[in-house]
């Protein structure tokens, strides 16, 4: 299956806003874990 280079640009742009969200949510996991005391 061949895909567009425009069509692979925007997986491109999807995985990276995915990455992105990942980072931030472990972020977040760790935070809520350790606690502010």
């Amino acid at each position: 299956m061949v895909l567009s280079s425009r069509l692979k640009r925007r997986i491109a742009n999807l995985e990276a806003q995915l990455e992105e969200e990942k980072k931030r949510n472990d972020e977040d996991l760790k935070r809520i874990q350790t606690p502010t005391t």
